[in-house]
């Protein structure tokens, strides 16, 4: 090699290095911000460099003197992808998948976007923080290298370029570095989107098709009276109820009804949901769909199908919105519903209290032979302050307790801890309500053989683990769920219960469900049903 192109590869090096520093510079900045997760910060610097050094290559041959155009829509894209998905991170508390993303986007009206903006404020401010620094070190780079990096780089482009396009060419073969293309990411959110509006509007069909099948699914029932009341709860991490060993009293209200009824009551200490949004789970908690085989909530009956096919009165009484999609189509199909939220339902200030008068009216009336009572919550669902009564707040405030010691020497930041409290008071509330459907139902459902059974679609990540709350897929809590079955019994059996200690998935949950409504079917597997396992415990004398 000549002196002459000893000089030459050095200073395509020197220049190389430039624009790598750069690539690592943004980056950097993004992952310091907390807008990046180290690990996804790695892969979007492998896109900066391959797709960037690519750019500054072609520039030089295709876009002679519009090069400072092309790099810059390059930088652009790039960099406002980084930030948009730094502000979706905080929300749902991983990079989600394209379907996760066309949900929220369908289920988004006008004043629920107001109330993510104020709700997601600090990741925003930090988001244009990282666009107005990145953009200034895009700006002194093409002011000062660009013109001399692309030049001297395209020298030795026609080798550099190859191995760059086939580098490209693999990545995208690879589906965890897929996922953070920035090019290809936001047209998947948008052909899902369109998809998510056709499968809304196909929802109610693909049931009734369902429904046509009806002669072959076998169902046979149990014939005596029963009432059975299905409480869905909403993004209640089982780690936070007292009774599951919880440091605070989250669940007194509960435990203490519980106490003073005649009844048993089974709590599943190990039960997992297998999503961490709503509809994924729902969907397979529900169908005989499972997470082998997730689309078969569209060619099978879900549960409510059977126990109506068994001659259950369905009631359905809800907290959440009746436009959710296939959700609410179940809602809708019942015999009776009810609807109390209005649709802003995340920022909603009705709080599952205001499901009580309804109840009281449908218990008012005399009692089918057979009915199912389904009650959809909104939980433990964000905003967490929102979920309890005024003047119901236990844990507000409190700084210097067991969980705020454990959460400050975790390092979790103030306005998480104070997010955990918020947290701890919707659980509170909700074992508020939990206990007033029991005294309800009870009481006005008098020798009747009631059961009462509670899940949760998915979990909570509230500085559990991380200094972050919300949803999330990345987290075990997102998916750590509480579930207990109450059975009444005649008087003189007060207050009893056992713990189910064996790992249950809610995937399972339809099959503990046609048990406890004392139905069989085409898909009622008995090796999956927990009540049939050596393990569950018999506490009844």
């Amino acid at each position: 090699m000549s002196v002459k192109e000893i000089f030459r590869v050095g200073n395509a090096a020197r220049a190389w290095l430039i624009f790598v520093l750069l690539a690592a510079a943004v980056v950097a900045i993004s992952t310091l911000l907390q807008l990046n997760r180290p690990s996804d910060g790695l892969k979007s610097f492998a896109w900066f460099v391959l797709f960037g050094g690519a750019a500054i290559l072609l520039d030089h041959k295709f876009f002679l003197n519009k090069r400072r155009i092309a790099w810059s829509v390059f930088c652009v894209v790039f960099i406002v992808d980084l930030a948009v998905q730094g502000v979706v991170r905080q929300f749902f508390g991983a990079t989600p998948s394209p379907a996760i993303v066309a949900q929220a986007i369908q289920n988004t009206n006008p004043n629920e976007a107001k109330n993510f903006i104020l709700e997601q404020l600090s990741a925003i401010s930090w988001s244009l923080v990282f666009l107005v620094l990145s953009f200034a070190l895009v700006y002194v780079f093409n002011k000062k290298y660009l013109q001399s990096v692309s030049e001297v780089l395209s020298r030795i482009k026609p080798r550099v370029l190859m191995l760059l396009g086939a580098a490209v060419v693999a990545l995208h073969f690879n589906p965890t570095m897929l996922r953070q293309q920035p090019f290809l990411r936001w047209g998947v959110v948008l052909v899902r989107n369109i998809e998510a509006q056709k499968e809304v509007a196909q929802a109610k069909a693909m049931r009734s098709a369902i429904e046509q099948t009806a002669a072959n699914w076998n169902v046979v029932s149990e014939e005596s009276d029963k009432t059975v009341v299905l409480v869905i709860g909403e993004s209640s991490n089982r780690n936070n109820w007292g009774h599951y060993g919880y440091p605070r009293g989250t669940t007194l209200p509960l435990e203490n009804t519980l106490k003073n009824l005649s009844g048993e009551t089974i709590w599943f200490t190990q039960a997992k949901s297998s999503a961490a949004f709503t509809l994924p789970s729902l969907e397979k908690a529900f169908t005989p769909a499972n997470i082998d085989h997730p689309d078969d909530w569209k060619k099978y009956p879900d549960v409510f199908m059977l126990a109506k096919q068994a001659g259950y009165n369905i009631t359905w009484l809800s907290n959440q919105p009746g436009t959710e999609g296939w959700i609410s189509t179940l809602g809708n199909s019942a015999d009776e519903h009810a609807f109390i939220n209005n649709g802003n339902w995340r920022d909603s200030s009705s709080t599952d209290m205001e499901l009580l008068p309804k109840l009281k009216s449908h218990l008012d009336k005399p009692a089918p032979k057979k009915e199912l009572i389904v009650l959809h919550v909104l939980g433990q669902h964000f905003h967490y302050q929102l979920r309890c009564p005024v003047g119901v707040a236990p844990y507000s405030g409190i700084d210097d307790d067991e969980v705020m010691s454990a959460m400050k020497a975790a390092g979790r930041s103030s306005g998480i801890r104070g997010t955990r409290n918020d947290y701890d008071n919707s659980v509170y509330c909700g074992a508020m309500f939990l206990s007033e459907v029991l005294n309800q139902v009870n009481e006005m459902r008098p020798q009747r053989n009631i059961s009462l059974v509670y899940f949760s679609d998915h979990g909570q990540e509230v500085g559990h683990t991380e200094d972050f709350a919300g949803h999330s897929e990345s987290s075990e809590q997102g998916y750590t769920i509480p579930l207990f079955v109450w059975q009444n019994q005649p008087a003189g059996h007060m207050g009893r219960e056992a713990f189910y200690k064996e790992p249950f998935s809610l995937d399972n949950f339809e099959q503990l469900l046609q048990h406890t409504l004392g139905i069989r079917s085409e898909w009622y597997d008995k090796n999956l049903d927990p009540t049939q396992s050596t393990s569950y415990p018999k506490i009844t004398p």
